[in-house]
């Protein structure tokens, strides 16, 4: 059972109800020239009728219509013509994103054109050697950081060589070129994941979920449905990432303040209202998870008594009012009138998380790398110091 209308009282404590479906019900009756009474008796303020409870009211002929919408299933309830095309999937918190200081052994492809630049190098090398009579395809990768050479990886501008044949040329030309497209495709890269970070993890999965020590919230009275979407066994399996709550009011108002300790099944349908209340966030705190999806097809329907004598009228009008779009403007609607009344608002990012240049922390692998290389040539002069003073010894 899905609710499509909201019950507020006003500053007098009347009670009030409003919706995309209440104004479709009300349209309704004015189509008739009749007027709509609602059983506030029989309306629970902040819970939504049962399927059970709901039946009985029709079997009893206590109402006529039931706001709600149910899905095709022949019993216990007649249904309309199709009213909405939904489906019903999980809303996750979004993953965080991967740190800054990780970003720069996050680049994808600059390994191939550094595998090039490598054989370019031997390549190179041994064109020299070959000149120089020194032997044929003799690889000593020593000689790759040589002035010239490395000057080549780099793409740096330095003098050529003398008297270089046209293979030695061709192969220069080569090396400086892959060096130039791996510096440039780096960069540009780098800046790009600067700006707009990946996340670090991605839950795709249930074990996504569990390995992430995440939870999904679920009501009591949607956990039969639960089991008839996904199966007994799925449910059964994954049990433990799934918490109950027997109060609807509990989960609703959870999911409603974007509450990110749990994940949320959703219906396509309340998905664009969530997603609005999400534009004046830095970044969005809730995703759709396109893997995770419990009905991918829900058709869904208006239900009414077997024996309703408003049968054939109410599907003229349902089929009128989706043809002429009044149905989508009162949906578009609906999220302005829940505002007015106090129902659902605009989240606030609190958060400093905002984008900001770039800090200590996150050129920690840089620094690393910069000191390792300093300490590294260090020691290296050192041992070289050493080495020479001995020599001239002997």
């Amino acid at each position: 059972m899905l609710p499509r209308s909201v019950i507020y009282r006003d500053k007098e404590g009347r009670r009030h109800m409003t919706g995309y479906l209440t104004h479709f019900y009300r349209n309704f009756a004015s189509s008739l020239n009749t007027s709509l009474r609602v059983r506030w008796d029989l309306v629970p303020e902040n819970e939504a009728p049962s399927e059970n409870v709901t039946s009985a009211l029709l079997r009893d002929g206590l109402v006529d219509f039931p706001l709600v919408l149910t899905t095709l299933a022949p019993e216990p309830f007649y249904p309309s013509y199709v009213g909405e095309i939904s489906s019903w999937f999980l809303m996750l918190p979004v993953e965080p994103d991967m740190p800054l200081s990780s970003l720069y052994f996050n680049l994808k492809g600059w390994r191939y054109f550094l595998g090039l630049m490598i054989i370019l190098a031997l390549l190179l090398v041994n064109a020299h050697r070959l000149e120089a009579g020194e032997g044929r395809l003799t690889l000593r990768c020593g000689d790759i950081f040589g002035d010239h050479v490395l000057r080549a990886i780099l793409a740096q501008s330095f003098v050529m060589p003398h008297r270089l044949s046209l293979s030695r040329t061709l192969l220069y030309s080569l090396l400086m070129m892959a060096g130039l497209i791996v510096s440039t495709f780096y960069s540009v890269n780098l800046a790009t994941l600067l700006v707009n970070p990946p996340a670090a993890y991605r839950i795709l999965s249930y074990n996504d979920l569990r390995r992430t020590h995440g939870k999904i919230l679920i009501s009591q009275q949607e956990l039969y449905t639960l089991n008839q979407s996904i199966g007994k066994d799925t449910l059964a399996e994954n049990l433990d990432i799934f918490e109950i709550t027997p109060s609807l009011v509990e989960f609703m108002a959870k999911r409603n303040e974007l509450n990110t300790s749990f994940g949320y099944p959703v219906t396509n349908t309340l998905w664009p209202l969530l997603q609005l209340k999400q534009i004046k966030l830095r970044r969005p705190v809730f995703r759709k998870s396109n893997e995770i999806s419990f009905i991918p097809f829900m058709p869904v329907t208006m239900p009414m008594a077997r024996n309703s004598i408003y049968r054939d009228a109410f599907n003229r009008y349902l089929s009128h009012t989706l043809a002429s779009g009044l149905y989508s403007l009162w949906f578009r609607r609906s999220f302005h009138e829940l505002m007015a009344v106090g129902k659902l608002n605009y989240s606030v990012d609190h958060s400093d998380g905002g984008y900001h240049d770039l800090i200590w922390q996150d050129l920690y692998y840089v620094w690393i790398a910069y000191i390792g290389g300093t300490i590294v040539s260090l020691l290296v002069l050192l041992l070289e110091t050493l080495f020479f003073k001995w020599h001239r010894r002997i």
